[in-house]
């Protein structure tokens, strides 16, 4: 996590709820990268400044889109250009009341 996406979570600014979302798309796919058998089935797609699908999932000759995000954000991300055809994997967001030492 970059200093300023820490610095979102600490002051608790609106941006502190995408910043903890994309802290859990990197912990996912440190997970991915690091398990044998999920990078065999599995791609981190994420680029800088480049709207695409979170993760590449593939079965067999299949090709998944998937993106991590949370409920409340699914009708945002349907409007992207590949959301329709995107399976979408929820994670509860930011707990409430969760503090980040400065």
């Amino acid at each position: 996590m970059s200093p300023g996406s820490y610095q979102q979570l600490a002051n608790g600014t609106k941006l502190a709820g995408a910043s903890y979302g994309k802290a859990v798309e990197r912990l996912t796919a440190r997970y991915v990268r690091e398990d044998p058998s999920l990078s065999s089935i599995l791609s981190y797609q994420s680029k800088p400044f480049v709207s695409t699908p979170d993760f590449f999932g593939y079965d067999g000759y299949n090709l998944h889109l998937l993106d991590i995000t949370t409920e409340s954000s699914i009708p945002g991300h349907m409007l992207r250009p590949y959301g329709p055809a995107t399976e979408y994997v929820i994670h509860p967001g930011l707990p409430e009341n969760l503090e980040f030492p400065r």
